[in-house]
């Protein structure tokens, strides 16, 4: 018997993972100039966000850069001291605002280390309100 005999799939989740399954094998057939259906391009970010971002060396870097001791790390804002699950990692510039193409997207999400900083999470909203606040008028 294997590690995952035990392990039962319901409905809705194998409903998504064929969903999931469909969009990647219309992706895999894409060639480099093709335009993508507004679904199609929202997986992907989706895919970017949770499997690349929220799991990259890049994101994992900046948090311990703001490590002040074990469990305790510093917001860069405010400066006060919150646990790891009470920050985000905040991008300079805004990753979705102004409708970007794909790749300009990937290219924001993946950028350099000097253009992150960890926030806590009353800081992060209030920054992203401003932005899109000032990005509604531009």
């Amino acid at each position: 018997m294997g590690k995952f005999d035990n392990f039962k799939i319901d409905k809705e989740d194998a409903e998504l993972e064929a969903k999931r399954d469909n969009y990647w094998e219309k992706c895999k057939q894409l060639e480099p100039d093709d335009n993508l259906s507004r679904s199609t391009e929202l997986f992907i970010r989706n895919i970017i966000d949770r499997n690349g971002w929220l799991r990259s060396q890049l994101r994992s870097n900046a948090i311990k850069k703001a490590r002040v001791e074990r469990g305790s790390y510093k917001c860069g804002c405010c400066g006060g001291l919150f646990k790891a699950n009470e920050l985000n990692v905040d991008h300079a510039f805004p990753r979705g605002y102004g409708n970007p193409t794909l790749i300009q997207y990937v290219a924001r999400t993946f950028c350099s280390p000097d253009r992150l900083t960890v926030l806590c999470v009353p800081c992060h909203k209030s920054k992203s309100a401003k932005e899109k606040e000032h990005y509604k008028k531009v």
